[in-house]
């Protein structure tokens, strides 16, 4: 679709997947037979589905809008629904100033959740995943300014903030 400024882009898309893990670990680590080989042991498997989709609009000549949106479903954690919005303003030629907020879910891996580890040094490091463990979820925003006083050269600043819950360390 034609805009007074450009035309309308539009992105959709849609995924299906399965993901499995298993790494059943390897005889003897685990009593420390074998040294200085780590130990880890994990199972699980898990179906993912997701669509998304995203719109970019020259409303103007200086005026770009965009927003996104996905959604995804895990067999383990649920759904989750991440939106995205941001502009690009060029008030003069050599100056132009953009934004964003956005959300991000990140849904444990197998070692997270129930996996362990154990490593081998001078002493043994056990590792242990946590059944109980949440999805991490996040929200950030970005605020940034160009100025390109001459062709070929340009001169950035930009701001963001990054605000985690749950995050998986």
């Amino acid at each position: 679709m034609q805009l007074t400024a450009g035309p309308l882009g539009l992105a959709l898309g849609a995924e299906i997947r399965r993901e499995k893990a298993d790494d059943p670990g390897v005889p003897g680590t685990e009593t420390g037979s074998i040294v200085g080989l780590g130990y880890s042991k994990f199972n699980m498997s898990r179906d993912v589905y997701a669509m998304y989709g995203e719109v970019v609009a020259p409303v103007a000549k200086w005026l770009e809008l965009n927003a996104a949106l996905r959604w995804d479903h895990y067999s383990d954690f649920g759904d989750s629904v991440t939106p995205k919005i941001g502009f690009k303003a060029k008030p003069a030629d050599q100056f132009l100033i953009r934004g964003t907020y956005a959300e991000a879910f990140r849904a444990p891996g197998p070692a997270e959740v129930g996996g362990s580890s154990f490593g081998f040094t001078t002493f043994g490091i056990l590792s242990q995943g946590n059944p109980d463990i949440q999805p991490e979820e996040a929200k950030s925003y970005t605020l940034g300014f160009v100025w390109e006083p001459a062709a070929g050269t340009s001169f950035t600043l930009d701001f963001w903030k990054i605000d985690r819950e749950n995050e998986i360390v």
